[in-house]
């Protein structure tokens, strides 16, 4: 586990979204550590709070970066494969509301419940494992 995701998501739950989004995202892909959205279990679509990130991790796009969403379900969430798939899809189109820089690719992957941010047992629900992590190079 890091503890600068721990510690971003807890800054951004406290002090509120919008105004640390930008502070964090640069902080994030300065480290060339992925940012991460978290869910609401079972659900794919982004919480409302998610709209202040994507909007300051598009604004650090730069022509040609790579922009890879990989969606994340805890070990109890049902169709764990599909529903990483669709929560990294949601965030990809939510990104991509906004006109992008020239030749950014972009890639979505579903890691299920693989690659837990917080390791648990079969069926344990786990609020930071439900998540699409966003990486930009």
């Amino acid at each position: 586990m890091k503890p600068g995701i721990i510690n971003r998501r807890r800054a951004l739950q406290a002090i509120g979204v919008a105004a640390l989004a930008p502070t964090l995202v640069q902080s994030a892909h300065a480290a060339g550590e992925p940012f991460h959205i978290f869910f609401n279990y079972g659900e794919a679509e982004p919480p409302a709070s998610a709209k202040p990130i994507v909007d300051a991790l598009r604004s650090t796009l730069k022509k040609n970066s790579k922009v890879t969403f990989t969606g994340h379900c805890d070990t109890s969430e049902p169709n764990a494969g599909a529903l990483g798939m669709t929560r990294a899809v949601a965030v990809l189109k939510a990104m991509t509301e906004a006109a992008l820089p020239a030749d950014v690719q972009l890639t979505v992957v579903s890691k299920a419940a693989t690659s837990l941010l917080i390791k648990t047992a079969a069926n344990v629900r786990e609020p930071q494992n439900r998540r699409v992590a966003i990486l930009i190079t």
